[in-house]
């Protein structure tokens, strides 16, 4: 079982996890759709496979984005901390990849396959795009 979710990358950094690995870049996910559908309610890591990554305009999709593809990375999970949406947080070292790539925020889409949260696999397939 995974949860696929694809969103807008974003940057904050006002309301990021409490974890000191965590970065400014997130995605947001309806709160209703994943934590809440979840039962999650505080902060906890993940794992996650990136799948893809788009740029909004044409011009943005180059051939180095392809490097990204199946890349294993490590999230953290602030549970509605951003307003009516979760934000699932890259790990410093996943900002770094990212960043190395020139992902700028609200440029990029991301999708990509949760497989953990926290010790556990996830629990039941769900696939959001936002």
């Amino acid at each position: 079982m995974v949860a696929v979710i694809d969103s807008l990358l974003k940057n904050e950094k006002l309301v990021k996890p409490v974890n000191p690995d965590a970065s400014n870049y997130y995605l947001p996910v309806k709160s209703l759709q994943f934590s809440g559908k979840l039962g999650l309610e505080h902060e906890i890591e993940m794992e996650a496979r990136i799948l893809k990554v788009t740029g909004t305009e044409d011009y943005l999709n180059t051939d180095d984005l392809r490097d990204l593809d199946g890349m294993t990375v490590r999230l953290y999970l602030n549970p509605a901390g951003c307003g009516p949406n979760d934000g699932i947080f890259f790990s410093r070292l996943a900002y770094r990849a990212l960043d190395a790539h020139s992902l700028i925020p609200e440029k990029y889409r991301i999708r990509l396959e949760i497989f953990s949260i926290g010790e556990k696999p996830v629990g039941e397939n769900i696939e959001i795009t936002q």
